[in-house]
Order: C-alpha cells, then structure tokens, then sequence
C-alpha cells in the first residue's frame, strides 16, 4: 500500500501525489530540498533492504535515527498544511490574478489544475 499523509481537514493524499503538487507550488530551493530529502530517503531504503539481515553477535542492527529524522524533514517541508484548504492554495490563488477580460480561461485552467490533482491523489 502507498503511504498517504490525511490532514485535520479531511482531505487526503497519496505522498508522491502530495509532493509533486508541493514542489510545483514551491520555490525553487524548497523544491530541490524536498525532492533531496526524499531521494536521500529513496538512497537510504535501499540500502536498508540489501542490509536487512545482517547483524552483529546475533542481534540486528536498525539504524532508524536517521531515517526518522528525514521522514520528519520531509513531513515538515510537504505537510505543514493542506494544499487545498491551506495557506499554499491562498497564495496560488494570489499568485494566478483572474482577469476580468477572460474569467472563464482562467477559472478553467485552475479547475483543471485542482481535477487533476484529485484525481490522481484521492
């Protein structure tokens, strides 16, 4: 099962979808961190798994501090609030000023945008 982060306000997301949408939404240094910290997460997974077994006088070895450590970073950086309903949607809304020349183009692309989202995350 793919892990999915829910939020207080009943909106839930499967991670990948939730961290596309963040990092296209973001800055571009908040962009390249998430997408370090989830590749260091990627990176440390895998060798996790070619090391699982392995131990030392019998007794496995976990080293979960920093795994836990970046999950944590990561869970800041992309769930610090709803995309839907949180400040990060405020801010788009801002940042793509409506025309009153042509309501309906943009009032398409941004529903489409928000379509496309729910359809491949929820």
């Amino acid at each position: 099962m793919a892990p999915f982060y829910v939020f207080p306000c009943g909106h839930a997301f499967h991670a990948n979808c939730l961290i596309a949408h963040v990092t296209r939404c973001s800055s571009q240094a908040q962009a390249e961190r998430i997408l370090d910290l989830q590749k260091q997460l990627s990176l440390i997974d895998r060798k996790a798994a070619k090391d699982n077994g392995a131990s030392v006088n019998g007794e496995f070895i976990m080293s979960v501090t920093p795994v836990d450590k970046l999950r944590s970073q990561l869970d800041d950086a992309v769930a610090s609030e709803c995309p839907f309903c949180g400040d990060m949607m405020i801010k788009e809304i801002h940042n793509h000023s409506f025309s009153l020349k042509s309501p309906k183009k943009r009032l398409h692309g941004r529903s489409n945008h928000n379509q496309s989202l729910r359809r491949s995350c929820l």
